[in-house]
């Protein structure tokens, strides 16, 4: 068996000392002269014989042999005083003495050193056997093992047969089939019938000259040679042409090409070696390697970097039910469309939120789609290509106004910014691709008016952006912050006597609360609002559960209060307010005429009025303007919108006081019910507040029902209900805080004494109170009250 590189025969380890190829008689010398002159020594003395004594001669031995046929080889192995040739043409190793060494010292040789001698009959046995003699020394190379069978020719082949080897060293010859001139090169490889053998000694390489493994079928380039030695043919320079994996590669990429449609797009994603096009004819992202990008000739160097939103043509094949990218190449920018613009500056009201999808693809994976929200349209448009009405636009997630936000502190959970119910401000864009509708930024501030038509309602904006100008009323509210600590703080909300825990990262971006702003009409000089004590807010609150308390206070039987709870209440996307936009108190009526009808016996400056005309105390749409406004846009039969449902929890009583309010103003054109909550914390709430409108006077009977349809129930709330009907406020009391400076140091007002004064309401507690109090007529001696301030300060004395 020959090795690839080495046209002789195998190199082995085997000398007369049993390995290492040297003898132990022969100096480690490889000097010219020294074996020339131990040559000369040993020519000039005895000649070997059979015992092995150098000091006898035996000159009888010596024969004329040079009727011998001349051979050449190599030494196979060389022992204590006789070695074997390995014959190069015959399959033979011979034996030869080292008395017939000629020309060399005998312990210059070395195993593998090639030899010419010439062959006969053995002397030294009876069998049949060949001998070397008149062995010499020749330089290496000089022997040829084979004969090429056409120089310079390359066959072509295939592996039809892998060598196999055992744990015993033995090994199974394979086999190269040579190629058909005519075989297409994506074709499965065919022989001519002819083979020529080869093992696991050759050394395969390709054409960058790096060793590779051959497979079965692998196309392989060879020389060949027949071996002198045994005429048989063998390869040589064996090098891999193509793998039978890349034909089949191949093949099926040709396939694919040829079933492939042209197609363009963006660059919507990439990695660290592939990444994701954005077709212009279809919805699924297309996956593409970075090697199959090209650079055609004459790219712009600046044009042709490979970056997100960058322009592509590209071929699309499919593969697996995966699509994939071929032949990507640049693009101008300008030359991808994927919509055409239908409407500019229209509004719209999301009744479905988009939502952010979980990334658990594996790296090769196109991304996760989104879930696409929902927006409907408040005034429907005509699409004038078509003529077809548009009454509702996707939403997908990446257009949210504001982007995405961290849920949590850890930032382990994210949410966007807008809710079911707000209401955006956009563009209406076709898709070319299927034909449908969905919004995108717009340069509009206003409905179907452009940026610089409005100069004086805010900031100007160059980009453009998906506008949210109206949060969803249900559950917002308002408030003045109280307090504020490290990273949360809290809110004394304005319409309730309670307060509201908020975390920082609550607040809304800056460029949203810019548009909310805007939009409530606030003047672009009050925008720029810190988050600090006394800051009015808008927010939206629910229900975080319950928090235990106790109490020292002592109920009427004098026995301790037992433990109470109160509620847990969370604002959401605060916006911040200018100064005096909330109202918290409200004058019912000034310079009120009215008589002291009591004066408290434990301190005069202390009374109750009794009013000459009685005013009225606040409406429900002062003390809750944005739950009235929600109302009133669920009764508005105009309104596209004609339910809402609240997007967290409410406390129990804000339930109670949104039904009540529900059920007074909508004329049993509302029907209010709730969708059961899963979390144990909430057991025993009725979960989420839902009101409709009621299309048909006839349906309703129907909101009496305890149960509706898709698991939406009835409100296990208490029966007692608070009247939404304005009060008349006739009498009011009164304390020294009431009073005008000038009458705070001069005697108290007197039982039946007239005066004047201003009436004011507490928008949060809802208590009336008395403010600017004069008086007009004392009906009561100045002596008598002297005497009783007389003994007040006594008493307290």
């Amino acid at each position: 068996m020959f090795s690839d590189n080495n046209n002789g025969p195998p190199r082995r380890s085997d000398s007369r000392d049993g390995g290492g190829g040297r003898s132990l008689f022969r100096p480690n010398s490889n000097n010219d002269q020294q074996r020339e002159r131990r040559y000369q020594r040993y020519n000039s003395g005895p000649r070997y014989n059979n015992n092995n004594d150098r000091g006898k001669s035996d000159s009888r031995r010596r024969q004329d042999r040079s009727h011998l046929p001349l051979e050449r080889g190599s030494i196979r192995s060389l022992l204590e005083k006789f070695g074997f040739i390995y014959c190069a043409d015959r399959p033979e190793e011979v034996f030869f003495h080292y008395s017939e060494v000629e020309g060399i010292h005998p312990d210059d040789l070395k195993v593998d050193d090639e030899v010419e001698f010439r062959i006969g009959p053995s002397t030294r046995t009876e069998e049949d056997k060949n001998a070397a003699y008149s062995v010499k020394f020749l330089e290496r190379g000089t022997v040829v093992w084979e004969d090429e069978e056409e120089p310079g020719r390359k066959f072509k082949g295939f592996i039809d047969k892998l060598p196999r080897g055992n744990e015993s060293n033995t090994s199974v010859e394979g086999s190269i089939s040579f190629l058909q001139e005519e075989t297409d090169e994506l074709e499965r490889p065919k022989g001519t019938g002819d083979a020529i053998p080869f093992d696991l000694g050759y050394e395969i390489l390709n054409d960058q000259n790096k060793h590779v493994r051959l497979g079965r079928l692998d196309v392989v380039e060879f020389r060949v040679v027949t071996a002198r030695r045994t005429g048989q043919k063998q390869p040589r320079d064996i090098r891999l042409v193509r793998s039978e994996r890349d034909r089949q590669h191949q093949a099926k990429e040709k396939q694919l090409l040829a079933n492939a449609v042209v197609e363009q797009g963006v660059v919507s994603t990439l990695k660290k070696e592939f990444g994701f096009l954005r077709s212009c004819k279809r919805r699924e992202e297309v996956y593409f390697h970075y090697s199959n990008v090209m650079l055609k000739e004459g790219d712009n160097d600046e044009e042709s970097i490979l970056r997100e939103g960058q322009e592509m043509e590209f071929l699309v094949v499919s593969d697996q039910d995966r699509l994939s990218a071929r032949q990507v190449t640049f693009l101008p920018a300008g030359s991808v469309q994927f919509d055409v613009v239908v409407a500019v500056g229209v509004k719209g009201v999301i009744t479905r939120c988009p939502h952010l999808a979980i990334d658990s693809r594996r790296r090769d994976e196109k991304p996760v789609d989104d879930i696409v929200g929902v927006v409907k349209l408040l005034e429907p448009i005509v699409d004038k290509d078509t003529g077809s009405t548009v009454t509702e636009v996707r939403f997908h997630s990446a257009d949210a106004p504001g982007g995405s936000f961290a849920v949590n502190r850890e930032g382990s959970q994210v949410g966007l910014w807008v809710r079911d119910g707000d209401t955006l401000l956009f563009d209406v864009l076709k898709e070319l691709v299927d034909s449908s509708y969905h919004l995108a930024p717009t340069s509009c501030l206003s409905a179907g008016s452009p940026t610089g038509d409005n100069p004086s309602n805010g900031p100007q904006k160059d980009s453009k952006a998906v506008r949210l100008i109206g949060t969803c009323l249900a559950g917002r509210t308002e408030g003045i912050i109280s307090s504020i600590k490290d990273n949360f703080g809290f809110i004394h909300c304005a319409e309730r006597n309670v307060d509201v825990y908020f975390r920082h990262y609550e607040v809304l971006p800056l460029d949203i609360q810019m548009e909310l702003r805007r939009n409530m009409g606030i003047d672009a000089a009050e925008q720029n609002i810190k988050l600090t004590v006394g800051t009015e807010v808008q927010f939206d609150m629910s229900l975080q559960g319950t928090i235990g308390t106790k109490t020292n206070r002592r109920n009427s039987g004098g026995a301790r209060a037992s433990n109470s709870e109160r509620e847990n209440l969370k604002a959401q996307r605060l916006c911040l307010l200018p100064p005096s936009t909330i109202v918290q108190s409200k004058v019912l009526g000034t310079d009120v005429k009215g008589v002291i009808s009591k004066v408290d016996p434990k301190n005069v400056f202390c009374g109750v009025i009794e009013l000459e005309d009685t005013v009225q105390s606040m409406s429900q749409h002062d003390r809750h303007p944005l739950l009235i406004k929600l109302i009133e846009s669920l009764l508005d039969e105009q309104s596209v919108v004609n339910s809402v449902v609240f997007p967290d929890l409410q406390s129990m009583k804000e339930d109670q006081l949104v039904m009540n309010i529900a059920e007074s103003l909508g004329g049993g054109k509302l029907r209010c019910s709730h969708l059961p909550v899963s979390k144990s914390e909430f057991q025993g709430h009725p979960g989420r507040l839902s009101i409709s409108r009621i299309d048909k006077v006839d349906d309703a009977d129907e909101q009496k029902d305890t149960t509706t349809e898709q698991g939406r129930s009835s409100s296990p709330h208490p029966k007692k209900k608070h009247s939404t009907k304005q009060k008349n406020v006739k009498t009011v009391g009164y304390d020294k805080r009431s009073l005008v400076e000038t009458l705070k140091e001069d005697y108290p007002p007197g039982k039946s004494d007239k005066i004047i004064c201003n009436v004011s309401q507490n928008r949060r507690t809802g208590a009336v109170s008395v403010t600017n109090l004069k008086i007009v007529e004392r009906v009561q001696e100045v002596g008598a009250t002297t005497s009783l301030v007389t003994d007040q300060n006594a008493t307290c004395g």
